[in-house]
């Protein structure tokens, strides 16, 4: 009697222990700590629970890290154990993991194969309008650029690169004194906006830059990010994580969006931070861009009616400031395809990236 009880508790513990795990894994991966959570489903799948949800979740984890080559192993290993109801965003990310594998005849394969599935998907009728998407670019004339790696890097996260006469914006997760929070989706602390000195190179008349300094100003426990400034340097535009100064505001389903900002030139120090209208806490708005004559702001959002995933949008800026805002500034259909975009930000144009697709297209405003 008393071995069976002590092997009932034994089994007991076991059971709240494999519980308490998988609740601690759904948790990360809907916070998208996917760090944690690929650690976690890893452990339960070798517990001996090979659902579709364990299995998925651990593919998506690795795939949101950009860790593709574990992301296309649990993807594989998905679809081997459920080839009739694997979803098509799943079969989607396999095929855009087999393709940064480099992987690219199997890639198309899978992601014709999202024609099987019944549905009018615009990736698939992508493809098969342009097989030979690859060839074409891979036999267009070859030109050589100089690729410099910028002294201002480091091992963390260094993006969203932005020149303003002399000055180089840029975003890092860098850690200081004051930067010390970890963000839990990849380990890594909070994005900050740096500003350095441009230096010109005479040996190759490419750029470096000096020092970086953060715009302290600007800086909170959160993020910010993609700083943009106007031609006459006295109006900034960024993305900031929606935080009032005091904590996280959240959707009704407790996510935290991005937000656009502005920042107004107060002698030398960025001040004056302002919100702008058309933010939501329900959907995030980022990536903002100025058309060369600064009297529109491009931007990316997620907001509900678009394509799917990300959309770019637009909103005119006055003579005063002031916004405009409707449901009409959404870009054209036939630029648009099924998943997310993003912006690059030029001088005298915006390139507009079309993620997932089969080209990349640039609309030039000069």
């Amino acid at each position: 009697m008393k071995n069976r009880i002590l092997l009932i508790l034994l089994l007991l513990v076991t059971v709240l222990s494999f519980g308490q795990r998988k609740y601690a894994a759904d948790r990360y991966f809907k916070e998208y700590a996917y760090k944690k959570s690929a650690e976690l489903y890893e452990t339960i799948y070798k517990k001996g629970d090979k659902t579709y949800l364990v299995i998925s979740r651990l593919a998506d984890s690795h795939y949101f890290n950009v860790a593709f080559d574990k992301a296309e192993q649990w993807y594989e290993e998905l679809i081997k154990n459920y080839p009739s109801i694997v979803s098509s965003e799943h079969i989607f990310r396999y095929a855009q993991t087999l393709k940064s594998n480099g992987k690219i005849k199997d890639s198309d394969q899978w992601m014709l194969k999202l024609k099987d599935l019944g549905e009018n998907d615009s990736r698939a009728i992508a493809l098969e309008k342009n097989k030979d998407y690859f060839v074409e670019y891979t036999n267009k004339e070859k030109t050589f650029i100089n690729i410099h790696n910028l002294s201002s890097n480091t091992t963390y996260s260094d993006f969203g690169g932005f020149i303003y006469e002399d000055s180089f914006y840029f975003a890092s997760t860098r850690p200081d004194a004051e930067n010390k929070k970890i963000y839990q989706w990849n380990n890594q602390p909070y994005l900050n906006i740096y500003r350095s000195e441009l230096n010109r190179l005479e040996e190759d008349k490419g750029l470096d830059v000096s020092l970086s300094n953060k715009v302290a100003s600007l800086s909170t426990k959160y993020h910010e990010s993609n700083a943009i400034i106007s031609k006459n340097g006295k109006m900034m535009y960024f993305t900031r994580d929606n935080y009032d100064g005091n904590k996280l505001q959240s959707d009704k389903n407790r996510t935290t969006h991005l937000k656009i900002y502005s920042a107004e030139k107060i002698y030398e120090t960025w001040g004056n931070v302002k919100e702008l209208p058309f933010n939501s806490d329900q959907y995030s708005t980022g990536h903002p861009a100025l058309s060369s004559d600064e009297k529109t702001l491009y931007f990316v959002s997620d907001m509900p009616n678009g394509y799917g995933g990300t959309d770019l949008y637009k909103v005119s800026i006055d003579e005063n400031g002031n916004y405009g805002f409707s449901r009409e500034f959404r870009l054209n259909n036939k630029y648009r395809r099924t998943r997310d975009v993003s912006i690059c930000r030029r001088r005298q144009s915006i390139v507009f990236f079309f993620q997932w697709t089969f080209r990349i297209r640039s609309i030039r405003y000069i």
